[in-house]
């Protein structure tokens, strides 16, 4: 049983879970932690993510269909576990693919890179670097000297990481239906001991070999997250492929390799995609009751209306005159 001191009850428990019906949801319920998620595909990104404050621990869970990339830190302060609990479609972090019951450290603020296939459900645990180093002399594991200092994906031995999968899996359950669970120091104390157990003895079981991101991979990370940069610079001007390059200082075959590589979409259809993810954003925060759907397509330089209309439907799954009714309905009354 760990020897982990019992929370103060002043410390703070809660549980929320937000639907998600479209990517804006998604964006906007991992603004808090300076996640960035983008849609790679189209259709509408649906499911669930839920987040519990268990005292020193915060623990958030997500469980979606539909393909996203999503990067940046998973946590300012803390240490964060992560693990996956179901993947369907291709699933990488970084460059590496990844498949149900692989677990990953990431040190504070440290750059988080994940693309989702067409369903996953993970879960991640941060918590202080005290607590982990406590729980793993409590159950005589030895972890690595070099836990934590660079973000890396581990794949355990398959009977732990099922048991860590079963353990989170069912507390997540619990949690849900069961709400004095986190009202009960004794039994959420319990619980996170338990799952921090879990997660340690899968981690430790995977002998140490980093599932290390490829160096191509990496440099082509370099190069999106600067394209990306000047896109958001020059959200509201017309950028070409061209600039793009000159701007990251590669031929325009390096981009679009990068993009290949990172969005596993050419620059051409991300640069689209971009504008009319952009787009959406405007669409579902008017800014005035006269706002049209025509100011949004002309402000991104989609010029052509009928064929952003198309191709926004295709995207979201619905045309972008009913994404600004829906919120001018919201916002206006």
């Amino acid at each position: 049983m760990a020897t982990r001191k019992t929370m103060d009850a002043a410390h703070a428990c809660s549980y929320e879970a937000l639907p998600i019906n479209r990517i804006e949801d998604l964006v906007e319920a991992v603004s808090a932690v300076h996640l960035e998620p983008t849609q790679l595909k189209p259709g509408c990104l649906v499911g669930t993510l839920v987040h519990a404050g268990l005292g020193t621990a915060n623990l958030s869970s997500g469980s979606f269909r539909g393909e996203a990339h999503v990067t940046g830190p998973l946590s300012i302060t803390n240490h964060t576990i992560g693990l996956l609990l179901e993947t369907e479609g291709a699933n990488s972090q970084w460059s590496y693919e990844t498949q149900a019951g692989d677990i990953g450290m990431f040190p504070p603020n440290a750059e988080h890179v994940a693309r989702h296939g067409k369903k996953t459900h993970w879960v991640t645990m941060a918590l202080p670097l005290e607590d982990i180093l406590e729980h793993a002399e409590s159950c005589q594991l030895h972890l690595p000297e070099a836990l934590g200092e660079a973000p890396a994906m581990y794949r355990p031995a398959p009977n732990t990481a099922r048991q860590a999968v079963e353990r989170f899996t069912t507390a997540l359950k619990e949690m849900a239906t069961n709400r004095d669970l986190l009202h009960s120091s004794h039994a959420r104390d319990a619980m996170l001991d338990e799952l921090i157990g879990a997660a340690l003895r899968a981690y430790a079981s995977a002998g140490g070999e980093a599932m290390d991101a490829r160096r191509m991979f990496l440099r082509c990370h370099r190069i999106t997250r600067a394209a990306k940069e000047y896109l958001c610079a020059h959200e509201h001007q017309p950028v070409r492929l061209s600039d793009l390059a000159r701007y990251v200082g590669v031929s325009e075959r390096s981009l679009q390799r990068a993009f290949q590589e990172v969005f596993d979409v050419p620059a051409g259809v991300y640069l689209r995609r971009w504008r009319l993810s952009q787009a959406r954003r405007m669409l579902a925060e008017p800014i005035g009751v006269d706002m049209t759907v025509a100011d949004a397509g002309l402000r991104y330089g989609l010029w052509e209306l009928g064929r952003f209309a198309a191709q926004y439907r295709q995207m979201f799954g619905e045309y972008p005159a009913q994404t600004l009714r829906r919120a001018k309905q919201a916002r206006f009354g």
